[in-house]
């Protein structure tokens, strides 16, 4: 996606779409294997919070792919919410 003229997804949009609607992935799930709390874990899906990448390497290892997965995601969104 070319990030100069689209807003990029955020991480909870993400986890959202490609996890949690195809049931890969629960909110129970995303609380205790990124160790936040419920209300943590809705801001992040809610694009509000953003992810650490503590909490990225543990989703990553969990869900079976790099972690770098999920902080170039944050990474392009936060390019993104500077330029505006």
């Amino acid at each position: 996606m070319d990030t100069r003229t689209a807003k990029p997804a955020s991480v909870g949009e993400v986890l959202k779409c490609e996890f949690i609607y195809p049931g890969q992935l629960s909110f129970e799930s995303l609380c205790s294997v990124s160790d936040v709390s419920a209300i943590e874990a809705e801001q992040i899906l809610a694009g509000r919070r953003l992810i650490t990448d503590i909490e990225a390497e543990k989703l990553a290892e969990y869900l079976g792919f790099s972690s770098d997965f999920l902080k170039n995601i944050r990474d392009a969104y936060l390019r993104w919410e500077d330029r505006v």
